[in-house]
C-alpha cells in the first residue's frame, strides 16, 4: 500500500509504521520548548487582536496553560469593551486567522 505526501506531489511514501509512545509524546507536549513556542503564537495573536480592535478601551490578554496532556494558552477578552468587541467583531478569529 502506498500513499502520497501531502506536503509534496509526487512523493511517494511505502511502508512507513509509526510507533508512538503516549507518555513521551505528553512529556514533549508539556515540554518548556512546546510552551514556549505555543506562547508565542498565543502573544502574536493577541498583539494581532489587540492592534485591530474595533471597541474603543477593547484589550486582550493571554493565559498559558500546562494541562494533563499538552501546553496550551488562551487568548481572552480582558475586559467588558473587549467581551463586547469579539461578541460584534470577531476580533480573535480575524486575528488568528491573520497569523
Amino acid at each position: 500500500m502506498s500513499r502520497f505526501h501531502p506536503m509534496g506531489a509526487g512523493i511517494e511514501v511505502t511502508g512507513v509504521r509509526v510507533v508512538l509512545n503516549g507518555r513521551t509524546m505528553r512529556d514533549m507536549m508539556k515540554s518548556e520548548y512546546a510552551q514556549s513556542l505555543v506562547n508565542g503564537v498565543a502573544d502574536s495573536i493577541c498583539a494581532s487582536a489587540n492592534a485591530t480592535h474595533v471597541t474603543k478601551g477593547a484589550r486582550y490578554v493571554v493565559h498559558p496553560r500546562v494541562l494533563e496532556v499538552s501546553a496550551h494558552a488562551f487568548v481572552d477578552p480582558d475586559n467588558y469593551a473587549a467581551r463586547l468587541d469579539e461578541a460584534h467583531h470577531m476580533t480573535l478569529d480575524k486575528a488568528f486567522w491573520a497569523r
